[in-house]
């Protein structure tokens, strides 16, 4: 409760603050540019949703424009909920793409505005501000060629842009662009890690209203909040955001001074852990260990002799995920699962071997799962890609898997330039779990299917901007 006060003074010092003012002296002005518009609209169309619609948008907008931070804010608290969407026609996206999409064009237009002034030179802004351009180039290339494969263009070409390129601009690129200091930062992490709690919240209610008997009736999964779920798919969704939530509390408790807030900080890694041990998501289970390792490995290093560790901890982790699989492998789901996963594996072998270069074309591995008699046979309708690695290789050969693992590999190296040579400090140990929040959330996506989307890029981004700003800390006591 005193954290939520201490952020709720914070928005309301925001928000008193000279710029907010300033701003309201204009919007008047906007308000009836907006207004006129829409009008023109509901005559043009004869319908009055897309006049509301464009003024409620264009409001945004405008606010998004002044206040970027703001923008942010908003995207992060409505990350984790895929099922909470705009829909308007034949479009529909979640609420966190639609609010990216608005802050983006607001940045874009502030930033070309600054290029058009010379205030920033088009060298800077792509040495500065764009990071992995390079990799990012190679993937967007990848992809153009993989359509070589793809009939319907519009379709691909939406695809294209949606979700593939979507993620780096929108996720990794805005977080970039926004977050200027610490404070701007911690605000960030603190409402993201908001989220997560109130991810694990409606995983614990998954567990208290759950009807069934034995061991899965004290599975945490998503559970509709009056008869709404905005959590969409079962108990991985609960677990990814909760390998988030852990690491990020392990940040917030290293910045916390006072030893009481600490305590609540641990209490709260307990909370999260028990919850994502609950939903029994094997993925979730993989990432939460390799996060401790990532942790152990900083927190002790130069103490302990690398190969003894490494030996140690994957003794003890094979022990563990043994026999917590084990227990799953019991329920039928699981055998089931396991099953799908494996076909759909060495499905994305054969088409890889098809095309192995360039692949099969985009958002083609449905349709080629969906024409593999055996999978419609066993288990009916076709699922995605259930890891990365499958779906790109499949779709866009080997020159996409270097891309995208390129830009990941790009941004663990960021990483490690950081840690190298840094002193043991609280800058040193946020990056430390930032990093084991990065590396679980890809382990995470070796088995999932949110490698394109928010869940998995806007914490990796959030978390690339923390490094920035602990750099620039650097300089600055320097």
């Amino acid at each position: 409760m005193v954290n939520f006060m201490i952020l709720l003074k914070k928005i309301r010092i925001f928000f008193d603050s000279s710029t907010w003012r300033a701003f309201a002296k204009k919007m008047p002005w906007f308000l009836l540019a907006l207004a006129a518009i829409s009008l023109f609209l509901i005559v043009l169309t004869n319908e009055i949703i897309p006049g509301l619609l464009f003024f409620i948008l264009g409001f945004v907008f405008i606010v998004f424009y002044h206040f970027n931070l703001f923008g942010l804010l908003v995207m992060v608290l409505f990350y984790p909920f895929q099922n909470w969407q705009f829909v308007y026609h034949d479009y529909n996206f979640p609420y966190v793409d639609l609010f990216g999409i608005l802050l983006f064009l607001a940045l874009a237009l502030k930033v070309g505005s600054r290029l058009l002034k010379k205030e920033i030179s088009a060298v800077e802004l792509f040495k500065n501000e764009l990071p992995i351009f390079g990799f990012f180039v190679f993937w967007a290339a990848a992809g153009l060629l993989a359509m070589n494969y793809n009939v319907d263009f519009g379709q691909t070409m939406k695809y294209y842009v949606r979700p593939m390129l979507f993620f780096y601009p929108i996720f990794l690129i805005l977080p970039h662009f926004v977050i200027k200091n610490s404070k701007q930062w911690r605000m960030v992490v603190g409402l993201i890690f908001v989220v997560c709690l109130i991810t694990a919240a409606i995983g614990l209610s998954g567990v208290v209203f759950n009807q069934q008997s034995g061991l899965a009736g004290y599975q945490a999964k998503p559970y509709p909040l009056f008869g709404f779920m905005p959590l969409s798919g079962n108990q991985n969704a609960i677990a990814e955001i909760l390998a988030v939530g852990i690491p990020l509390a392990l940040c917030l408790f290293v910045f916390a001074e006072k030893v009481k807030k600490r305590g609540w900080f641990i209490l709260a890694i307990i909370f999260l852990t028990l919850i994502m041990l609950l939903t029994f998501s094997r993925s979730g289970f993989l990432a939460l260990l390799v996060e401790m390792a990532v942790v152990l490995l900083f927190r002790f290093r130069g103490q302990i002799n690398f190969k003894k560790f490494l030996t140690v901890f994957a003794v003890i982790a094979m022990i563990v995920v043994f026999g917590y699989f084990y227990i799953l492998q019991n329920f039928s789901f699981v055998q089931n699962s396991n099953a799908n996963r494996l076909l759909l594996s060495q499905i994305s072998w054969h088409y890889f071997l098809v095309h192995p270069v360039i692949g099969n074309g985009l958002n083609s591995f449905q349709n080629l799962v969906g024409s593999t008699f055996i999978y419609f046979v066993e288990f009916g309708e076709p699922l995605d890609s259930h890891g990365f690695v499958q779906k790109v290789l499949t779709e866009t050969g080997l020159l996409g898997l270097f891309g995208y693992v390129g830009i990941l590999a790009g941004i663990f190296w960021r990483y490690v330039e950081f840690l190298k040579n840094k002193k043991e400090s609280a800058d040193y140990y946020a990056a430390v779990a930032l990093l084991a929040m990065t590396i679980g959330l890809v382990v995470f996506e070796l088995f999932s299917t949110s490698y394109y989307i928010a869940i998995m890029w806007l914490p990796i981004g959030i978390g690339l901007s923390g490094l920035r700003v602990f750099a620039k800390n650097e300089k600055i006591e320097k």
